[in-house]
Protein backbone atom coordinates (compact mmCIF):
# COMPACT_ATOMS: atom_id res chain seq x y z
CA UNK A 1 0.00 0.00 0.00
CA UNK A 2 1.23 3.05 -1.13
CA UNK A 3 -1.04 5.58 0.62
CA UNK A 4 -3.81 6.30 3.31
CA UNK A 5 -6.67 6.22 -0.01
CA UNK A 6 -5.02 2.19 -1.63
CA UNK A 7 -6.04 1.11 2.21
CA UNK A 8 -9.82 2.59 1.81
CA UNK A 9 -9.91 1.14 -1.31
CA UNK A 10 -8.96 -2.25 -0.08
CA UNK A 11 -10.90 -2.18 3.00
CA UNK A 12 -14.06 -0.81 0.76
CA UNK A 13 -13.66 -3.71 -1.84
CA UNK A 14 -13.49 -6.20 0.75
CA UNK A 15 -16.39 -4.69 3.46
CA UNK A 16 -18.81 -3.84 0.25
CA UNK A 17 -17.61 -5.62 -2.76
CA UNK A 18 -17.19 -1.72 -3.85
CA UNK A 19 -15.36 -2.11 -7.70
CA UNK A 20 -12.63 0.20 -8.89
CA UNK A 21 -15.31 2.32 -10.52
CA UNK A 22 -17.46 2.84 -6.81
CA UNK A 23 -13.90 3.93 -5.24
CA UNK A 24 -12.66 6.30 -7.89
CA UNK A 25 -15.70 7.76 -7.93
CA UNK A 26 -15.61 8.34 -4.29
CA UNK A 27 -11.99 9.69 -4.24
CA UNK A 28 -12.17 13.06 -4.26
CA UNK A 29 -14.52 13.12 -0.86
CA UNK A 30 -11.57 10.99 1.50
CA UNK A 31 -9.26 13.09 3.18
CA UNK A 32 -6.68 11.82 5.08
CA UNK A 33 -5.85 13.67 9.06
CA UNK A 34 -3.10 12.70 11.36
CA UNK A 35 -4.22 12.80 14.98
CA UNK A 36 -1.89 13.37 17.93
CA UNK A 37 -2.58 11.24 21.14
CA UNK A 38 -5.12 13.24 22.96
CA UNK A 39 -6.90 14.57 19.61
CA UNK A 40 -10.27 14.40 19.45
CA UNK A 41 -12.38 12.72 16.30
CA UNK A 42 -15.43 13.72 17.54
CA UNK A 43 -16.48 15.47 21.26
CA UNK A 44 -19.35 15.02 23.39
CA UNK A 45 -22.29 17.49 22.39
CA UNK A 46 -20.81 18.10 18.91
CA UNK A 47 -22.77 16.28 15.92
CA UNK A 48 -20.34 13.91 14.35
CA UNK A 49 -20.03 15.01 10.60
CA UNK A 50 -17.52 12.32 9.46
CA UNK A 51 -17.27 9.12 9.11
CA UNK A 52 -13.64 8.01 9.35
CA UNK A 53 -11.73 4.60 8.56
CA UNK A 54 -8.58 4.29 10.88
CA UNK A 55 -5.22 3.90 8.86
CA UNK A 56 -3.03 3.34 11.85
CA UNK A 57 -3.49 4.19 15.27
CA UNK A 58 -6.58 3.65 17.91
CA UNK A 59 -9.23 5.61 19.27
CA UNK A 60 -11.10 5.71 22.32
CA UNK A 61 -14.96 5.83 22.37
CA UNK A 62 -16.05 7.01 25.66
CA UNK A 63 -19.07 8.87 27.73
CA UNK A 64 -17.78 11.93 30.29
CA UNK A 65 -19.69 11.90 33.30
CA UNK A 66 -19.88 15.50 34.20
CA UNK A 67 -22.14 15.05 37.78
CA UNK A 68 -19.05 12.66 38.80
CA UNK A 69 -16.42 13.57 36.39
CA UNK A 70 -15.82 9.93 35.74
CA UNK A 71 -15.29 8.71 32.04
CA UNK A 72 -17.00 5.18 31.01
CA UNK A 73 -15.46 3.43 27.90
CA UNK A 74 -17.59 2.40 25.13
CA UNK A 75 -15.83 1.24 22.48
CA UNK A 76 -12.50 1.33 21.00
CA UNK A 77 -11.68 1.27 17.49
CA UNK A 78 -8.13 0.41 15.51
CA UNK A 79 -7.03 -0.11 12.13
CA UNK A 80 -9.23 -1.08 9.31
CA UNK A 81 -12.62 -0.13 11.71
CA UNK A 82 -14.94 2.56 11.14
CA UNK A 83 -14.63 5.49 13.51
CA UNK A 84 -18.03 7.28 14.07
CA UNK A 85 -20.91 8.52 16.17
CA UNK A 86 -23.01 6.59 14.19
CA UNK A 87 -26.32 7.40 15.85
CA UNK A 88 -25.01 11.21 15.55
CA UNK A 89 -23.98 10.55 12.13
CA UNK A 90 -27.37 9.29 11.17
CA UNK A 91 -29.91 11.61 12.96
CA UNK A 92 -27.64 14.86 12.74
CA UNK A 93 -27.64 15.42 16.69
CA UNK A 94 -25.31 15.76 19.41
CA UNK A 95 -22.97 12.80 20.58
CA UNK A 96 -23.07 11.86 23.50
CA UNK A 97 -19.30 10.86 24.29
CA UNK A 98 -16.34 11.60 22.92
CA UNK A 99 -14.24 9.84 20.36
CA UNK A 100 -10.01 10.43 21.35
CA UNK A 101 -6.75 9.27 19.72
CA UNK A 102 -5.25 7.20 22.01
CA UNK A 103 -1.87 7.14 20.25
CA UNK A 104 -0.74 9.31 17.26
CA UNK A 105 -3.72 8.32 14.34
CA UNK A 106 -4.33 8.67 11.01
CA UNK A 107 -7.61 8.01 9.55
CA UNK A 108 -9.54 9.24 6.24
CA UNK A 109 -12.37 10.50 6.28
CA UNK A 110 -15.92 11.64 4.20
CA UNK A 111 -18.72 13.94 5.69
CA UNK A 112 -22.04 13.36 6.16
CA UNK A 113 -23.13 15.55 2.99
CA UNK A 114 -20.61 13.79 0.04
CA UNK A 115 -21.42 9.83 1.79
CA UNK A 116 -24.88 10.78 0.85
CA UNK A 117 -24.49 12.45 -2.44
CA UNK A 118 -22.49 8.87 -3.39
CA UNK A 119 -25.72 6.99 -1.69
CA UNK A 120 -28.13 9.04 -3.43
CA UNK A 121 -26.21 8.59 -6.97
CA UNK A 122 -24.85 5.27 -7.01
CA UNK A 123 -26.31 1.87 -5.87
CA UNK A 124 -23.46 0.60 -4.90
CA UNK A 125 -22.99 3.39 -3.11
CA UNK A 126 -26.29 2.94 -1.28
CA UNK A 127 -25.40 -0.76 -0.40
CA UNK A 128 -22.69 0.77 1.33
CA UNK A 129 -24.66 2.32 3.44
CA UNK A 130 -26.97 -0.43 4.08
CA UNK A 131 -24.07 -2.47 5.30
CA UNK A 132 -22.31 0.23 7.43
CA UNK A 133 -25.92 0.69 9.22
CA UNK A 134 -26.13 -3.37 9.49
CA UNK A 135 -22.46 -3.55 11.11
CA UNK A 136 -22.89 -0.93 13.31
CA UNK A 137 -26.95 -2.69 14.57
CA UNK A 138 -24.89 -5.95 14.81
CA UNK A 139 -21.85 -4.38 17.36
CA UNK A 140 -24.60 -2.41 19.05
CA UNK A 141 -26.64 -5.31 19.54
CA UNK A 142 -24.27 -7.33 20.79
CA UNK A 143 -23.26 -4.95 23.61
CA UNK A 144 -26.86 -4.57 24.51
CA UNK A 145 -27.01 -8.42 24.71
CA UNK A 146 -23.90 -8.76 26.33
CA UNK A 147 -24.42 -6.23 29.43
CA UNK A 148 -28.18 -7.61 29.54
CA UNK A 149 -27.03 -11.16 30.08
CA UNK A 150 -24.28 -10.52 32.39
CA UNK A 151 -26.40 -8.93 34.47
CA UNK A 152 -28.82 -11.23 34.50
CA UNK A 153 -26.32 -13.90 34.95
CA UNK A 154 -25.07 -12.16 38.28
CA UNK A 155 -29.07 -12.03 39.65
CA UNK A 156 -28.26 -7.67 39.18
Amino acid sequence: MTNAFDIVSAYLRKFAQLSDKDIQLSQPFWKARKMKKGDFFNMQNMVCNDLGLVVNGIFRVYYHDPANETDKNIFFCSENQFVVSFRSFVSRNACYYFIEAMEDSEIMFISYKDLNTLYETHINWGKFGRLLAESFFFIAQTRTEEFIFSHMSKGI
